[in-house]
């Protein structure tokens, strides 16, 4: 069963704070005044260092009972999963809410806000 691990995080994912540093935009889940900006130096290009801190695992927030299967020789967690399709759901959510708050505060900018289940962009896209 899918149980809430860190509430706080959680709060602060779906009301986020957008930070703009230079040319970037980032999620602080911290406060405006706390975050820094850019955390990687070994980022090459602004969307990289974007996508490197502003990605959360959404089973760090959430205890899970998401078995690890293998899949072509590596492990996975099982995406049929009942656990696993609520928070690939909850994912979604998030990036659509994201994509919205956004579109609200930065009216005259482009976003986009990808979603992931494993380890890359598995869609869907929201464009704000």
């Amino acid at each position: 069963m899918l149980r809430l691990h860190n509430p706080a995080l959680f709060g602060k994912l779906l009301w986020p704070t957008f930070v703009v540093k230079g040319q970037s935009f980032y999620v602080s889940t911290s406060g405006e005044e706390e975050f820094s900006g850019p955390q990687n130096p070994g980022a090459s290009g602004l969307e990289l260092d974007e996508w490197s801190q502003n990605h959360y695992h959404l089973f760090d927030i959430f205890e899970h009972d998401v078995p690890l299967i293998e899949k072509q020789g590596e492990e996975e967690f099982d995406e049929h999963h009942e656990d696993f399709v609520r928070a690939w759901e909850i994912t979604k959510q998030l990036a659509h809410v994201w994509a919205t708050a956004l579109r609200e505060k930065f009216p005259g900018e482009e976003f986009i806000v990808v979603a992931t289940k494993m380890s890359g962009p598995d869609h869907p896209v929201f464009p704000s």
